[in-house]
């Protein structure tokens, strides 16, 4: 008998581990002032989309699978990903 294997997709509130640490610090730098926050897919990326109050802009969007794969492959520091968060 032949398995049929499928990839499954990850769930729009599934994030790898990098992800995930990109998205604490977005919530580390806008603490709070965010409203609201969801996970949307692009693709394969995992966007964070966040409702803001009391900033510049109202709603915030972070690729965090584009931010963790510079950290992890290119070096990109964590305190310079932070530094770079920040729109003011």
């Amino acid at each position: 008998m032949a398995g049929a294997f499928v990839k499954r997709r990850p769930s729009p509130a599934q994030l790898a581990p990098g992800e995930a640490e990109i998205r604490d610090l977005v919530r580390e730098v806008y603490a709070g002032n965010i409203v609201s926050e969801r996970i949307e897919r692009n693709g394969s990326d995992a966007v964070l989309v966040a409702e803001l109050q009391n900033e510049k802009l109202k709603e915030l969007k972070i690729n965090l699978s584009s931010l963790a794969r510079k950290h992890e492959q290119e070096g990109l520091s964590l305190p310079a990903i932070k530094v770079g968060l920040r729109f003011d």
